[in-house]
């Protein structure tokens, strides 16, 4: 009986510990004068749900989520004044979606179907 109880609390153990390694930790990286150059999520030492990152002067960079570690959803991507210059839709790492890039003189808008530009 003690074996069989003994086993139970190894494998209670084992679940807790596997649990608490799946567990997403928000995370926060910095350039070397302690200002955040990235935050987010981290589960299993790796970057998944949503992540921002930023110039060394605080201004937004990029920002946009990630699934099971892949790129999924919509990603903005920021020039050093705060103006967006780009936007992709990710599915399961892949573009999957509109592409708009902003230019100067204009708009260029591109259509992605599992990381081909379709048309």
């Amino acid at each position: 009986m003690k074996k069989y109880g003994w086993i139970l609390v190894y494998m209670i153990v084992m679940q807790v510990s596997a649990q608490q390694n799946d567990t997403a930790v928000f995370t926060r990286f910095y350039y070397p004068d302690s200002t955040v150059s990235a935050e987010g999520w981290m589960r299993n030492g790796q970057p998944d749900g949503y992540w921002k990152s930023f110039y060394p002067d605080g201004t937004l960079r990029s920002e946009g989520n990630r699934k099971n570690f892949l790129l999924d959803s919509t990603w903005k991507f920021y020039d050093e004044k705060g103006n967006i210059q780009m936007w992709i839709t990710y599915q399961e790492g892949r573009k999957h979606g509109l592409r708009r890039l902003h230019t100067d003189e204009e708009t260029i808008e591109v259509f992605f179907e599992n990381d081909t530009i379709q048309g």
